[in-house]
């Protein structure tokens, strides 16, 4: 039967050719022909837009936090590209950190994972207020005076060489009173510097007070306030959370303060 069903079909499409190899110089011809195949645009695009959706996988909470920038503020378009956020289990109050070099602009440092998120109002004046403080530190104004300040201590250094060598005096009174003058010229510009970045945290507080307005950023402080065991306390270059509340709610909170102590 399968013989039969053979002949027929070949009785119908005619016998098998025999092979015909081709030469080699027909296989060198076609593989010149042949080019890289270009990569589809349309998939091209979609495999870009992927790869952004998954840079820009950013919490909910950063996001609610930015919707209320205003939308002429260009940094708030991608701010999964500015914000990282990081878990430190002996961290008890929640801050960000701000840095003008490097990929992360923002470093939300959070509690240990066990620990429950913050109220929403105090992660909206964590992360905006770090995005304004970014803002201010990007200003030519504020770099320019750090750079001076930075190249002081160098200056006045080698201006004070050149005029004990100029005097000739002893080499061993010159370094004396060269590593003298380098601890008080670097003290000086620690102050100074200091000072520098608490008027600016000042301005940052006002920054985020147009951004979002006076009573959204009151509750936040008072929402990191019940929060902080030490709301007086300041690090360098920083406002304390008393400070920040009385300039900006422009209300004392020594009673409350005390209060809480009590609670506590």
């Amino acid at each position: 039967m399968s013989n039969s069903l053979e002949e027929r079909l070949s009785a119908y499409y005619d016998p098998a050719l025999p092979e015909q190899p081709l030469p080699s110089s027909s296989w060198m011809s076609l593989a010149k022909q042949l080019k890289p195949r270009q990569p589809d645009k349309r998939g091209l695009r979609w495999w870009l837009a992927e790869s952004e959706n998954v840079r820009d996988a950013t919490p909910e909470y950063i996001r609610e936090a930015f919707s209320h920038i205003p939308p002429d503020l260009y940094l708030r378009t991608r701010p999964g590209h500015l914000v990282h956020y990081r878990y430190k289990a002996r961290m008890k109050l929640p801050e960000v950190r701000v840095a003008l070099l490097g990929r992360t602009k923002l470093t939300l440092m959070l509690p240990g994972r066990s620990t429950s998120l913050p109220e929403p109002a105090a992660l909206e004046v964590l992360l905006v207020g770090g995005l304004a403080r970014y803002v201010c530190m990007r200003r030519p104004a504020y770099l320019f005076i750090r750079f001076l300040m930075l190249l002081s201590p160098v200056a006045l250094l080698a201006l004070s060489m050149l005029l004990l060598r100029a005097r000739s005096v002893p080499l061993a009174l010159s370094v004396a009173l060269l590593i003298v003058f380098l601890s008080l010229s670097c003290g000086l510009v620690l102050w100074l510097l200091h000072l520098q970045a608490r008027t600016m945290a000042r301005q940052a507080d006002m920054l985020m007070v147009q951004w979002i307005g006076r009573d959204r950023v009151c509750l936040g402080l008072h929402a990191l306030l019940t929060r902080s065991r030490l709301p007086a306390r300041r690090k360098w270059g920083q406002l304390s959370l008393v400070e920040r509340i009385n300039h900006i709610c422009g209300m004392r909170i020594a009673a409350d303060q005390e209060r809480l102590t009590l609670v506590r």
